[in-house]
């Protein structure tokens, strides 16, 4: 350990306390190593009488249960035999406690806490741990417009006998939206108790958005409870209803309070070796899990839209680099030498800080599922003042050789916090992967998207359209923390933007990030598979993707995908509309542009006319104006002024024929994006007339 941290840890004992000291494997507490470290804690807590859970005289006379998955030592990708399942069954019930649902090898009861213990010993058991959690990647949504969803209504394609399923934590308040911001009626599973389903707001959102884009898609709500187990079998249960479409804007997260748990026992007896490898393998178990579903629904025929997770500004990821040899990673972000990467804490009141913002941070390295390694690196938080925070320092080595540090604390309002990797021994150069966990949003300084795609599975799934975020409001940058690709195979993710940070029926729910992207996604293969019944959901993936707005560099990328969502580029089958194609700006000034085009009438009378404005809401527009009834393709034109100097301009041309309106693609021009634009021209769509606002 460098000096300049041992002075840190000696300054006030009151720090000293606070601290978690440096540890190699001490003495374990005599419970089953069986006993996942949250269930450990539980029943530590029970032995000592710091917690209201039954002890074990309660147990046969009515204590309260508690809910836990066990883990089977079977095939984690295979269906378990009914012989076992009935075999766990016997011993749970005779032990005061229930079975549940049950997928893959995993298992849910309702059990006495007291008796946890007397089923591990059981040769099938190899785990028996508390429920994961799993991950929200956070609604007239703006977005409507945007990803051309009005050309579709206006042609009376509105997601009609098409099936959407919307699975995710819980729907708080959907029975009041229903025939207003969701369809009249929805069909539910619930997974648990009725107060698990309306548990929370989020799933509610995302249905939202998915009606404003899809608004006559027959709709199927399920929440989950157990990752492991209730995820799985919703999913299931969406392919028995035969739905079409997905929207998943879940992700199966690193457990972070699980793996605390094993390396930082609150007994003080070092970390749990033999817990932290088998928790990380049942994680990494149930991830494989969730690619298997995902791959078995698309391989049904259901096209699945994927939130492409938030990590994109949490995550660093580099070389140990040390160029003064102080023993302390350089982070090489503005400055070379940059050894403090700075966490952002969001301006929001301390007591909104204390009840979500509990930060956990994580340093892990090494190879293989366990990160096996014996070279030692320290993770340390600091203050503006450079006084420890938080740290945590466990002596890898040969009795603990896993490359993974991780500490948490509480951040304050008005405070600074940094972190700090240090080389404590080791000579091998090992790639450092930083990582923050949080319910809010703080960021590191220092981020390296690359790669973060890899925190949300199964956003990495080649299989799913994975669906990163852009803001409605500035339709064509990345939101920040919007997870970026490729993922382990090199396969470019995201596969689309979409728009975000959309309106709901809910005003004090914020629809941010990749979660709110994603349905507008679904939604639109929705709407496309109304339009195309016999496409598969290969084929669907390919007209968005062929068709979106692109953006970044040119083709398919790693931050934006093959671009921003936009229906307004396919054609239907059997309708003569004006063909358009909305090109660069010209003459472009401080407050004043010609905006161009071309338009083919397509042998019908045509009448066109540009929308423009700071966004890709628009706003204002041309005067209308005729592009006659030929079969050729002709240029058109408008002069627009009193524009704002230094602004980014959206603009699109929209012609008209009494089959119905075709809307160009989306092109910028002025502020950042220059006289040259931005934003591909290109083909659109009609509608019929203009649809209602919803």
């Amino acid at each position: 350990m460098g000096s300049k941290y041992v002075a840190a840890l000696i300054v006030s004992m009151s720090l000293l306390l606070s601290l978690q000291p440096r540890w190699s494997m001490g003495e374990q507490e005599g419970i089953s190593p069986k006993i996942g470290p949250l269930l450990k804690e539980a029943l530590l807590d029970a032995t000592t009488g710091s917690a209201d859970e039954p002890s074990a005289d309660d147990s046969a006379a009515g204590a309260s249960l508690v809910k836990a998955i066990v883990v089977m030592d079977r095939d984690h990708l295979q269906p378990l035999p009914d012989t076992i399942v009935s075999e766990l069954r016997q011993r749970v019930e005779g032990l005061g406690g229930h079975v549940g649902g049950h997928a893959f090898n995993n298992v849910e009861v309702w059990m006495p806490l007291s008796a946890v213990e007397e089923l591990a010993p059981w040769s099938e058991v190899a785990l028996i741990r508390q429920p994961l959690k799993p991950q929200s990647n956070y609604a007239m949504s703006e977005g409507v417009n945007i990803v051309g969803a009005t050309t579709f209504h206006g042609h009376g394609l509105r997601g009609s006998g098409v099936k959407i399923g919307v699975v995710d934590g819980g729907f708080r308040g959907y029975a009041s939206l229903l025939g207003t911001d969701l369809p009249a009626s929805v069909t539910r599973k619930v997974f648990g108790s009725e107060s698990d389903f309306i548990s929370e707001d989020h799933g509610t959102a995302m249905a939202e958005v998915v009606y404003d884009v899809a608004p006559e898609a027959e709709m199927f709500l399920v929440n989950y409870t157990s990752p492991a187990v209730d995820f799985v079998n919703a999913v299931s249960w969406l392919e028995s209803q035969d739905v079409d479409v997905i929207n998943c804007s879940q992700a199966m997260a690193f457990q972070y309070r699980m793996i605390y748990g094993c390396l930082h026992p609150s007994s003080s007896t070092g970390p749990d070796r033999d817990r932290f490898v088998s928790t990380l393998r049942n994680i990494n178990s149930v991830v494989q899990q969730w690619q298997s579903v995902a791959n078995h629904a698309v391989a049904q025929g259901i096209a699945w839209a994927q939130a492409a997770g938030n990590s994109g500004d949490k995550v660093w990821r580099g070389p140990f680099r040390d160029t003064d040899n102080n023993g302390l990673l350089e982070f090489s972000c503005y400055d070379p030498a940059n050894e403090y990467n700075r966490i952002h804490i969001p301006p929001v009141s301390q007591s909104e800080l204390n009840a979500l913002c509990e930060t956990y941070v994580v340093v892990k390295w090494g190879s293989g599922d366990t990160y096996s390694t014996n070279d030692d690196y320290d993770l340390y938080v600091v203050d503006d003042n450079d006084s420890v925070v938080a740290s945590s320092t466990i002596e890898q080595g040969p009795s603990f050789p896993h490359g993974m540090e991780i500490c948490k604390f509480g951040p304050r309002v008005g405070e600074k916090y940094f972190v700090v990797v240090e080389r404590y021994s080791g000579s091998s150069v090992q790639e450092i992967t930083l990582e923050l966990y949080d319910d809010c949003y703080q960021y590191l300084d220092c981020n390296t998207p690359e790669k973060t795609v890899l925190s949300a599975p199964p956003a990495d799934n080649p299989n799913v359209i994975t669906v990163g975020a852009v803001s409605w409001s500035s339709p064509s940058t990345i939101e920040r923390m919007s997870s970026r690709g490729p993922n382990a195979h090199g396969i470019v993710k995201p596969d689309l933007v979409a728009p975000t940070n959309v309106t709901t029926s809910n005003p004090s729910f914020h629809c941010g990030a990749t979660s709110c992207a994603a349905p507008h996604v679904a939604g639109a293969c929705a709407l496309l598979k109304e339009a195309h019944p016999s496409w598969s959901p290969g084929q669907i993936k390919s007209s968005l993707e062929s068709n979106a707005v692109d953006l970044g560099p040119a083709g398919k990328d790693n931050t934006y995908g093959s671009g921003r969502v936009s229906l307004a580029g396919i054609a239907l089958p059997g309708v003569t509309t004006p063909t358009v194609s909305t090109k660069a700006a010209s003459s472009v000034t401080e407050t004043s542009a010609t905006l161009n085009g071309t338009v083919n009438p397509n042998g019908e009378s045509t009448t066109y006319y540009f929308e423009y404005g700071t966004t890709a809401s628009y706003g204002a527009s041309t005067s209308e104006m005729t592009a006659g009834s030929g079969n050729n393709a002709v240029s058109v034109s408008a002069d627009v002024s009193g524009l704002t100097e230094d602004t980014t301009y959206h603009f699109r041309l929209v012609a008209m024929n009494d089959n119905g309106t075709t809307y160009g693609k989306d092109v910028t021009f002025g502020g950042a994006a220059g006289a040259g634009g931005g934003g591909g021209g290109g083909g659109g769509c009609f509608i019929g007339t203009v649809a209602e606002s919803l």
